[in-house]
């Protein structure tokens, strides 16, 4: 027998303590639209020191030599950045940024790709919203 009941769609809110997947992207690569305008680089530089950490540690894991864009915005004092791998690194070891670390990874091999790195950090990263 039919019947009037209506399925209810329950709206996900966003968890402050969480990072949407477009707020990683836009953290990492500096393009999306999480912080779309001008006026939303505070909300930006907001997100950026609650996840600075998290984000660093898993980004360096799959890129040793390179900074994503919200560090080279907020840290690194330089929106235009030089966007290949190799120049990064060397920009990086010019201002005393470049750890022994990464400096051995470099040599061993080459980097992954920066959407391995938003993968990598949106499945497995603390603090952060997971998609199903």
């Amino acid at each position: 027998m039919p019947t009037n009941r209506r399925r209810r769609r329950f709206e996900r809110r966003a968890d402050p303590r969480t990072l949407s997947r477009d707020e990683a992207r836009q953290l990492l690569e500096g393009f999306g639209p999480a912080f779309s305008n001008g006026a939303d680089a505070d909300a930006m530089f907001q997100r950026w020191t609650e996840f600075r950490d998290e984000i660093l540690a898993l980004f360096l894991e799959c890129q040793p030599g390179m900074r994503p864009y919200a560090w080279w915005a907020f840290e690194g004092g330089d929106v235009n950045y030089p966007r290949h791998p190799q120049r990064q690194a060397e920009r990086l070891d010019a201002i005393g940024k470049l750890t022994d670390g990464e400096r051995e990874r470099l040599e061993a091999g080459p980097a992954v790709h920066t959407e391995t790195a938003l993968r990598h950090y949106t499945t497995r990263g603390p603090g952060v919203a997971q998609r199903r």
